[in-house]
């Protein structure tokens, strides 16, 4: 369990460090959809950034997966019988 909650909090960071970066005025991601939805609505940028979202959570579960079944032998087994 520590281990799970320890990957969703990273995965929280990581999608929501936008609001760090306009809050303290930092120059990065956040910046570039903010631009691209206040002049006119950019579909492909904010599209770009959901996307950029997705992936990493998806990669910080299967880094997860694999640090688990390493760990826990239970789980190494449940995988291997299956």
């Amino acid at each position: 369990p520590a281990l799970t909650a320890t990957a969703l909090s990273a995965a929280s960071i990581v999608t929501s460090i936008f609001i760090v970066e306009i809050i303290f005025g930092i120059t990065g991601v956040s910046q570039v959809i903010v631009m691209s939805m206040s002049a006119s609505p950019d579909a492909p940028a904010a599209l770009g950034f959901s996307v950029y979202g997705v992936l990493m959570v998806v990669s910080l579960m299967l880094i997860l997966d694999l640090v688990q079944a390493i760990i826990d032998p239970r789980v190494r087994h449940e995988v291997l019988r299956s």
